[in-house]
């Protein structure tokens, strides 16, 4: 009744391999890096450039807002 059953057994579960050390931080690593020129740094240039439109402005330009309202700088 018994050859319709095999028996079956763990071999070698415990000599499974281990992942970490510097294979493990990677992808992690690629993931970083990947946000940053995809989010971070285009970010950080359109921040630089609006500071810079602003400082460059002077007495007297006309500006539009975000709003649409259209005004020129007195101060």
């Amino acid at each position: 009744m018994d050859f319709f059953i095999s028996n079956a057994y763990a071999e070698g579960a415990a000599a499974a391999p281990q992942g970490g050390g510097i294979a493990g931080l990677i992808l992690p690593a690629l993931i970083l890096v990947f946000f940053y020129f995809i989010f971070i740094r285009p970010q950080q240039k359109k921040v630089k450039e609006q500071e810079a439109m602003i400082k460059a402005l002077k007495k007297g330009d006309e500006v539009v807002t975000v709003g649409g309202v259209v005004g020129t700088i007195k101060k």
